[in-house]
């Protein structure tokens, strides 16, 4: 798998262009099937279809709420990547994060994300997804990663993610949680609201 720097500085117009047209082929896409469904008079399918496609689409959209906008197309391209590469990547962006800049933490961010793909890059092909969950608070950002519950070895994840990258995190004020409680394998960074962006 492709594991060189996923959240670059800047974005190649043929970048922006491929994922503009991926884009579009999918909204083709939904639009075509619900309408085969309407020609073949199946109104609850459609609904069914039309449902699912609004919510896709606004998942789509929330995360181009993400700032600075190198985060929101490197999430977006590693996800569409990673898709081709046989791992799901879900992101879901709380409406409390709008306006505020992940500047300073992008590259913790892509590096924890290159960190998760190594693990999930070894499991079996329906455990290789990752979901990628942003929210604010009042005086802090959460980025939370979850692993899927087959992996075995939580304290390996845990240093092998945590320690490694607990220096640094130190040194800008943020803090690694991992979630020992959840079902699955998950972690968090807390990253203060003050100096983000700078």
């Amino acid at each position: 798998m492709d594991k060189k720097l996923f959240f670059p500085h800047g974005i190649t117009s043929e970048e922006a262009v491929a994922l503009l047209r991926k884009q579009k082929h999918d909204f083709l896409n939904y639009l075509q099937v619900i309408l085969g469904q309407l020609q073949l008079r199946k109104r609850e399918k459609a609904l069914e279809s039309t449902k699912e496609a609004i919510k896709k689409i606004e998942t789509a959209g929330s995360v181009m709420f993400l700032k600075p906008s190198r985060l929101a197309l490197g999430v977006i391209l590693l996800q569409e990547r990673w898709r081709a590469e046989g791992v799901s990547l879900e992101i879901n962006v709380g409406r409390d994060l709008i306006n505020i800049d992940l500047g300073t933490a992008v590259d913790l961010i892509g590096r924890c994300l290159e960190e998760c793909l190594e693990i999930v890059s070894n499991l079996a092909a329906e455990d290789r997804r990752i979901n990628l969950e942003f929210s604010g608070f009042e005086d802090c950002c959460q980025v939370v990663f979850r692993l899927p519950s087959s992996i075995r070895k939580f304290q390996e994840v845990e240093n092998r993610i945590g320690n490694s990258l607990k220096k640094e995190m130190g040194c800008k004020g943020y803090r690694f949680e991992f979630l020992t409680k959840s079902s699955d394998c998950s972690f968090l960074i807390h990253i203060p609201k003050a100096g983000l962006g700078e």
